[in-house]
């Protein structure tokens, strides 16, 4: 449902380090050296989803609800 250019923006820290984190299921934060950096989609997105609990995160698939 996303355009192409999405499907590769995001990755979890354990495709990026080659050891074990704490925060290894979490998505890698790629450094920002401004306050528009900081503020751009890439990095406010990974802030935002790695603050959501686990138990969100793990959800695989959301079922739809069909309306009667």
């Amino acid at each position: 449902m996303l355009p192409q250019i999405f499907l590769d923006y995001y990755h979890d820290n354990y495709t990026i380090y080659s050891y074990d984190t704490r925060q290894k299921t979490s998505l890698h934060m790629y450094s920002a050296n401004s306050t528009f950096g900081q503020r751009s989609f890439k990095f406010q997105g990974a802030s935002l989803w790695n603050e959501f609990p686990k138990s969100i995160k793990d959800i695989k698939s959301l079922k739809s609800s069909s309306r009667h």
